[in-house]
């Protein structure tokens, strides 16, 4: 990743979840906001040394909602290829496609099956520039226990 302006950027983080079965199944379903699930996975320790420029979040971290990963693959190259305030995705349509499915391919090997995806376009943290280009990915790789986040904001 690289940035052109001084504002926005990207994280991203990958954790592994070792969880009881009754987590593990939460997972696997679409209703995390039921279980205030973001709120309890950005606050605990591990997560939060990763991301320590959120800053403080507020109630629209519950606004994840459920999305499909090929949904959320196709989603994630519309927005490379808009790209921020300032300039849009240099490459063809069909680079911007392959960068998303490579981008995929080390989330969830490509296996959108096992995979669920939660999406949030809201400002929900201080680090967020709540602007157009807002965007929040949390995907869960049900066979790896993998949990991948992507955090977007006004990015070029």
């Amino acid at each position: 990743m690289s940035k052109t302006h001084v504002n926005g950027g990207a994280q991203v983080a990958q954790f592994e979840v070792v969880a009881t079965e009754a987590v593990a199944w939460v997972l696997t379903r679409n209703r995390l906001d039921k279980f205030a699930f973001m709120e309890r996975f950005f606050e605990a320790p591990s997560v939060a040394a990763e991301f320590p420029r959120l800053g403080q979040t507020n109630e629209r971290i519950g606004e994840f909602a459920a999305s499909s990963a090929e949904n959320s693959a196709t989603n994630l190259a519309a927005l490379l290829r808009k790209g921020g305030a300032y300039r849009g995705f240099k490459g063809t349509q069909d680079d911007v496609v392959k960068l998303a499915n490579q981008f995929m391919s080390a989330v969830c090997e490509a296996r959108f099956p096992e995979t669920t995806a939660w999406t949030n376009d809201s400002a929900w943290a201080q680090w967020f520039r709540n602007v157009a280009w807002d965007a929040s990915y949390f995907w869960f790789d049900t066979r790896r226990g993998i949990a991948t986040i992507l955090l977007i904001t006004d990015t070029d």
